[in-house]
């Protein structure tokens, strides 16, 4: 199989623990998909009742752009790895490198990438598959058009079912972990074949604030940042912060501290009131665009 279609790691990965134990506010996500996790293993060694549970051995991460879900969906295989010290290895596929220009070639790629992942599951005890943007992969049949989209789109697709089919069949201890921000694009064909949809939301208030804190005193170890900035007295401030940053993800709060940094005086330290004004601003650019939390911070909750 082409290498450029994804590549394999050993697990557990300290980099992704590292990037796992950075996510704040979703503890019920993980736990929920901590508890999958210890299903599926224990399934893995009892075939019968896997079998009649019907486990299709795979899981859908879905929300908006930002919060965590290709993170989360590699740092829970990593801590899982460390946690059963199973011989574990992720394979992270790459959806954009499937398409081919030549007839027939998707679906033909699609069925090398099936063979590579059966092949590679039976070189670990525990073999994971994060596949991210899985609505590129599959898409919902009746949204393709054949006058503008070629035929071979949904022969790929199609081929991906038939793979998943077999991958489960073959491979008791491949565990596939999709994520995308776009569940209604997907195939119902798929929506059937997944075990669990856990929605990844924006964090809460206090995860937002622990993410602000936590990305500012980051900042004050290389960059001008006010030594007060982190003291509790400016407590009452940061809570500002965090109702005026209602339903932003982890990476557009990130970003609310970069642009302060970039907004303030070189000579001058950040300070609390530059934040503000940034946080201000922010808001007013993305509701006066129609990009602002309500429309493209909280996804519409697929039928799954």
């Amino acid at each position: 199989m082409p290498e450029p279609l994804g590549k394999v790691i050993d697990l557990p990965d300290r980099q992704h623990l590292r990037k796992l134990s950075a996510l704040h506010g979703i503890d019920d996500v993980i736990i929920q998909a901590e508890r999958y996790l210890q299903l599926f293993s224990r399934m893995a060694l009892a075939p019968d009742v896997r079998d009649e549970l019907n486990l299709q051995n795979t899981m859908l991460l879905y929300g908006p752009p930002g919060v965590g879900k290709t993170v989360l969906a590699h740092g829970l295989a990593s801590l899982h790895a460390k946690r059963t010290g199973a011989h574990s290895g992720l394979f992270e596929f790459a959806p954009d490198r499937q398409a081919s220009d030549l007839k027939g070639g998707t679906s033909k790629n699609v069925r090398r990438l099936c063979r590579f992942i059966r092949d590679m599951a039976g070189k670990y005890a525990v073999f994971y598959v994060v596949m991210n943007e899985c609505e590129s992969n599959f898409g919902n049949r009746l949204d393709v058009n054949p006058s503008i989209e070629p035929l071979d789109t949904m022969r790929g697709i199609e081929a991906w079912l038939d793979g998943l089919d077999q991958i489960k069949k073959d491979c008791a201890n491949a565990l596939i972990v999709m994520s995308t921000n776009q569940p209604g694009r997907i195939d119902p064909a798929l929506r059937d074949r997944i075990d669990l949809s856990i929605a990844v939301r924006p964090p809460l208030a206090d995860g937002r604030e622990q993410i602000l804190r936590d990305t500012v005193r980051g900042a004050a170890r290389v960059l001008n940042v006010h030594e007060h900035l982190l003291d509790d007295a400016c407590l009452p401030d940061w809570q500002r912060v965090v109702q005026m940053t209602d339903g932003y993800s982890g990476r557009a709060l990130k970003r609310l501290i970069v642009n302060s940094l970039t907004n303030k005086k070189s000579s001058e330290p950040l300070t609390m009131d530059v934040i503000l004004k940034t946080a201000a601003n922010l808001l007013e650019h993305d509701m006066a665009h129609g990009d602002g939390p309500e429309t493209c911070l909280r996804p519409r909750s697929p039928r799954l």
